[in-house]
């Protein structure tokens, strides 16, 4: 069951400044257990997460 109220804070780095675009992409690595957070193509932070993923079920 697809669930509007499930979230977590799992990995952020440095803030994003006022008045300047940042580029944000979350990736979550099933098979290493990882989450991962890229700020404008980089890398920035890194989580260990070993709950179960989300998976959708519902129409777009």
């Amino acid at each position: 069951m697809d669930s509007t109220s499930a979230s977590f804070t799992a990995a952020y780095g440095a803030k994003a400044q006022a008045g300047k675009w940042t580029h944000l992409v979350g990736v979550y690595d099933a098979d290493a257990g990882q989450l991962l957070l890229y700020v404008n193509g980089r890398l920035s932070a890194t989580k260990a997460y070993t709950g179960t993923a989300w998976n959708a079920a519902g129409p777009v």
